[in-house]
């Protein structure tokens, strides 16, 4: 049992890349992750949300969860749009649960998966060549990892 113990303290630790390379980004659903501390400082970015847009990124979705009384709720009109690259796009917020919102673009061309994480906020976007069901799984699952 002691040896055991002391195999687990000498295994090598897992990098934070490492970690988002084989639990979220090997699976190719993603084009692009942004990871917000709670106070908006951008913790990491991969791939097409990491040109510098952190800024703009976070105002939109650092209020997405605060709790609206029920009659504001329904007159809440869920529409984010940055820059993804050169151009603005527009995604339109389509499903909302107590931790996640979905969106997607007008022509279904772009999704977004946001999670709100006890200590931060996920961002990952996906394109239309990987259904969206399935990056929403890998998204969703890989932040269930982190709220772990």
């Amino acid at each position: 049992m002691a040896q055991q113990q002391q195999q687990q303290d000498n295994a090598p630790a897992v990098t934070w890349e490492d970690f988002v390379y084989n639990n979220l980004i090997r699976y190719g659903a993603v084009m692009g992750v942004a990871l917000f501390g709670s106070h908006g400082n951008l913790v990491y970015a991969h791939g097409c949300l990491s040109d510098g847009g952190d800024r703009e990124l976070w105002g939109q979705v650092k209020d997405l969860f605060t709790k609206l009384p029920p009659e504001e709720d329904q007159q809440v009109n869920r529409v984010l749009t940055f820059h993804v690259g050169q151009r603005s796009t527009t995604f339109r917020v389509y499903q909302m649960t107590q931790n996640s919102a979905y969106g997607t673009t007008e022509k279904q061309q772009r999704g977004i998966v946001v999670c709100n994480l006890p200590l931060g906020i996920l961002v990952a976007l996906h394109e239309e060549r990987f259904p969206a069901s399935k990056a929403i799984s890998v998204v969703e699952n890989f932040c269930d990892l982190l709220r772990a």
